[in-house]
């Protein structure tokens, strides 16, 4: 399996190793690359909701996408939003092989500060959506990380971790998911 980072933020450096040991470790034999790309297109912001368009900016993330059988992931510093939603922690899109998530609500303060609980929230996301993106729907064990987040409460709540059923799922379809990366 293959990954592509595209890291829209001034922390990029931050975060490059930490996703990168982390997809590693859940999907064994990836590579992963990425690209850091500082600010995203002004067209997809809505200045009235100081928001960017979450399903838009999917479809340009997608843009990034050096090879068919890649799966495109972009982790934006900003707000993100689809209609009929106050938010998003992120979108995903199965046939764009594309993701993304929005980090502004993972801080634990105002301070923007990468600290544990910042990276632990990071990581739930960014598994969450890669896992839409491989065909995954919600699930209703509020552990697993396929468990809808509709606050930074219900994301503090789950793991990182699949369920056995959803990491069932997965093999079915032929994706190697490490074992530590299931729940007991």
């Amino acid at each position: 399996m293959r990954f592509r980072l595209v890291i829209i933020s001034d922390y990029a450096e931050e975060i490059i190793e930490i996703l990168n040991d982390f997809l590693r470790k859940i999907f064994p034999n990836t590579s992963v690359s990425h690209i850091i790309y500082k600010d995203p297109p002004k067209e997809y912001y809505d200045h009235f909701r100081r928001q960017y368009r979450a399903d838009l900016m999917l479809t340009w993330i997608a843009g990034f996408r050096e090879d068919l059988d890649e799966i495109t992931v972009g982790i934006l510093d900003y707000d993100g939003y689809v209609p009929g939603l106050n938010f998003v922690f992120g979108v995903a899109d199965p046939y764009l092989k594309t993701a993304s998530v929005y980090t502004v609500r993972l801080y634990r303060g105002y301070d923007r500060k990468i600290d544990e609980i910042f990276i632990e929230r990071l990581k739930k996301e960014v598994l969450h959506e890669i896992g839409h993106v491989l065909g995954l729907e919600h699930c209703d064990n509020r552990r697993c990380v396929m468990s809808f987040s509709n606050s930074i409460y219900e994301v503090d709540l789950k793991t990182y971790k699949f369920c056995r059923r959803c990491f069932e799922k997965l093999t079915k379809r032929g994706i190697l998911i490490n074992r530590e990366m299931v729940l007991t």
